[in-house]
């Protein structure tokens, strides 16, 4: 029996731990990063919300996580300035940067995050429950330990948007739904409609989980009954039984989707909302950047680049070895099915549809990734060659590890080897990918050690330099021409715009790309580019 209690003792210490690293990780680097560039209008849109009942601010998102951010806020003693009449989409960048910068903003951020953080603690006990119950408890610790250093998911664990609530709702709702075919009761189907209640309360993209649904319902009604999924008692439903049961699925998430706007008087702002985000998922003026080309709504497969140029190494390799264990396992195949249909589902939507900004729209994918690479550790070969299996997985998770470690804590530029690393992204991708005004703060430190007291700064994001000390002057396009002598500083977003300005601008026309030629003298925080051209004649 000892020797038991000790391993469940190791097991479960393993996994506290890394749950808490999950979270202590985008907590411990909070206070490091300025607002970007969703979050001026996501913060003080929820405190708004809560503080008047009026949801004119975001409308292109529904407002649970702008409440949750905005709840720590109840207790600090803020005093915003008046909210103008307007339109939404002036007003909210406006008076959200009002909101901030009037006041304590380092300390608005620090409290108005942190329970995001706390979504993604709960993700990742998700993440393990659900990948212990298919392959065991050390397959559930290879899929914690995956999420746990996963740049992408620490860098969104830490920011007030919508992309890691998706990501749990999304899992949170498949895996209760699951739960319902292999044992239908009422509880599980209230744990269901609640999930996906909260998913379409995060974001409207949520809907396609509406799609994944049906989707389930009917492979599970396909699939034979295994030892691993027993899903005999949902085939043996009758159909009337499964389409009332959607309906009070559909019901729940409904009626808590209206809850989160506080119960309005004019249920239509629910769909004007939504009619507003449609309006705004592509920008025909904003022409996309991959791999060194730019065009105009961009390419079908530029999330399937983002994901394979930004997704760590070992974790592709990780997830390729789970994918492959489980074709030459038959049974298991078959239960794995529900971690394969939601992602290829959400990839479709979001290759077809979601707007070509960032990795951010395929976040969601992450979670049945991971469980389903827990599949490499529980179907290892047998015999000798067991213990090189052991081998590889645990090398590749240290490795895994290792790559979040040394990104911190600027895990949002994050790029893996396939790319050259974070200092070669800005030559792949842009936008959140690259660079979403986080370090602005870090600037200051920087130039006063340096005995720099102005800068040419090019930053399109909605912090105020002169906030953070910074005596800063816009380059002129003369200055792309011809640089007057001094430090420019040129945020990683803001260099993938002024390239495409040297291609497009007639009287950039012919000069020379001083940017393209010149090697940045430092990269703070892999987002902000610093030249020095003071000794430029």
């Amino acid at each position: 029996m000892a020797p038991r209690i000790a391993r469940d003792v190791l097991h479960y210490g393993a996994v506290v731990g890394l749950l808490a690293l999950s979270v202590l990780q985008p907590i411990l680097s909070l206070r490091q990063k300025t607002v970007t560039g969703d979050e001026v209008a996501h913060i003080p849109a929820g405190y708004a919300y809560l503080t008047t009942g009026e949801f004119r601010l975001n409308p292109e998102h529904p407002p649970l996580i702008k409440l949750l951010a905005a709840v720590p806020l109840l207790f600090l003693p803020l005093k915003p300035p008046p909210l103008p009449p307007g339109h939404p989409d002036q007003v909210q960048w406006q008076w959200g940067q009002q909101f901030l910068f009037t006041q304590d903003a380092d300390r608005i951020l620090f409290w108005a995050r942190l329970p995001i953080t706390l979504l993604s603690g709960t993700l990742a006990w998700l993440v393990y429950a659900w990948a212990a119950a298919l392959w065991g408890r050390p397959g559930g610790l290879v899929a914690l330990g995956l999420y746990a250093f996963e740049p992408n998911l620490l860098a969104h664990a830490r920011l007030v948007t919508m992309d890691l609530g998706i990501a749990l709702f999304f899992f949170a709702a498949t895996w209760a739904w699951w739960r319902v075919f292999q044992r239908p009761s009422g509880g599980r189907l209230v744990l269901t409609g609640l999930a996906a209640g909260l998913l379409l309360a995060t974001k409207f993209a949520g809907a396609v989980w509406l799609l994944v649904a049906p989707a389930l319902a009917a492979l599970a009604r396909a699939l034979p009954a295994t030892g691993t999924d027993d899903l005999h008692a949902w085939q043996q439903l009758p159909w009337r039984r499964v389409l009332a049961m959607t309906a009070v699925v559909l019901e729940l998430a409904l009626g808590l989707l209206y809850a989160t706007y506080l119960f309005p008087r004019d249920p239509w702002v629910i769909w004007r909302g939504f009619l507003w985000s449609q309006s705004k998922l592509i920008n025909p003026h904003f022409e996309i950047f991959l791999l060194g080309s730019y065009r105009p709504f961009g390419w079908w497969y530029y999330p399937l680049v983002a994901f394979v140029l930004k997704t760590p190494v070992p974790a592709l390799l990780l997830v390729t070895a789970g994918a492959l264990a489980l074709w030459r396992h038959r049974p298991a195949r078959l239960a794995a099915l529900p971690l394969a249909l939601p992602p290829l589902i959400l990839l479709l939507v979001v290759c077809w549809r979601a707007p070509n900004l960032g990795l951010r729209y395929l976040l969601p994918v992450y979670p049945f990734l991971y469980v389903l690479a827990g599949a490499a550790w529980a179907l290892r070969p047998a015999g000798p060659r067991r213990w090189l299996g052991t081998a590889v997985v645990l090398a590749l998770l240290a490795w895994h590890a290792s790559e979040a470690l040394r990104i911190a804590p600027d895990y949002l530029p994050y790029f893996n080897q396939l790319a050259g690393g974070p200092e070669r992204g800005v030559e792949s991708l842009d936008d959140s990918n690259v660079d979403w005004g986080e370090d602005l703060n870090r600037l200051k430190p920087y130039l006063e050690g340096r005995g720099i007291r102005q800068v040419y700064l090019s930053y399109p994001w909605p912090a105020p330099p002169q906030y953070y000390g910074i005596q800063a002057e816009l380059p002129t396009v003369d200055d792309l021409r011809s640089p007057r002598p001094g430090v420019y500083v040129i945020s990683a977003h803001a260099y993938s715009r002024l390239r495409l300005l040297y291609q497009r601008d007639p009287q950039l026309r012919g000069a020379r790309n001083w940017l393209a030629e010149t090697r940045p003298v430092a990269r703070i925080g892999h987002s902000l580019f610093v030249y020095d051209l003071r000794g430029r004649p």
